[in-house]
């Protein structure tokens, strides 16, 4: 009778333990569970653009934008700055000026400095020259011209001894005469009846050449600035979120269930 009123005591003592455990654990679950809901954001996150959520696509917050106006879909925001009317607004938030972060690669970071964007056209420039060279160079070597009094310009074509000037200047002048047929099409009609002849005519296709070689390279420096921004608006994950203090909880929440407070 003894033992058996023992093993029932110690049984009970058990059952006892468990329970406690038992309901120590629903506590902390629950304590868990209330935690997470105080810290859980209330509003859900939606595009400021198109007023779609995350299930739409990726939202990032680009800027330092509250409520509403924080998160953007990375394709809205780029169509957005392809769009922008304003130029500054390519890079930068039109409503807080923020300017936006990027994880750009080396390349893409040169493409935005405007020395480089000038170095790269004068590039495209001097390739295009040469191209312009070896064109004139064939067509001299199949269409020999037979007059050799043609003014001051075509003569240090024909005649000078240092072949690579030759080249070159066929080139710049292929170039200078389409740049100034495609200006010509830009500016009020103007006459070209009794020009005057000789020395004065080599003048005039000298200023024609350089303003042709200046329309040239500022349309190709235009070609350089947009192709770099088109670069830079198709890398739609490079874009980085920018971090909010506010959004970051006072409380850690760890995976085991505890709690620890931030310092």
């Amino acid at each position: 009778m003894r033992t058996s009123a023992e093993t029932r005591s110690t049984l009970g003592d058990v059952y006892a333990h468990s329970m406690a455990q038992a309901e120590a654990r629903q506590y902390l679950t629950r304590l868990y569970e209330s935690i997470l809901e105080r810290s859980a954001p209330t509003e859900e996150k939606v595009c400021r653009i198109c007023s779609g959520t995350a299930a739409d696509g990726r939202l990032i917050s680009p800027c330092r934008c509250k409520g509403s106006m924080k998160y953007v879909h990375v394709e809205c925001l780029n169509q957005w700055r392809k769009v922008a009317t304003n130029r500054d607004n390519f890079f930068q938030c039109q409503t807080c000026k923020y300017k936006y972060k990027f994880k750009r690669t080396w390349f893409a970071g040169l493409l935005t400095n405007p020395v480089i964007v000038g170095l790269c056209t004068v590039l495209v420039l001097l390739l295009l020259i040469v191209l312009c060279g070896f064109f004139g160079l064939m067509l001299g070597y199949f269409f020999p011209s037979e007059e050799e009094d043609v003014g001051f310009l075509w003569f240090l074509i024909a005649g000078h001894r240092w072949a690579w000037y030759d080249f070159l200047l066929r080139g710049v002048t292929i170039v200078g005469l389409s740049g100034f047929a495609q200006l010509i099409f830009c500016i009020p009609r103007f006459g070209v009846e009794n020009q005057p002849r000789g020395g004065r005519v080599d003048v005039m296709v000298l200023i024609i050449i350089v303003a042709g070689l200046i329309k040239v390279f500022a349309e190709l420096y235009s070609s350089v600035r947009e192709w770099s921004e088109y670069y830079l608006a198709h890398a739609e994950s490079l874009i980085l979120d920018v971090p909010d203090d506010d959004d970051d909880p006072s409380i850690s929440l760890h995976r085991d269930g505890s709690v620890s407070a931030k310092q």
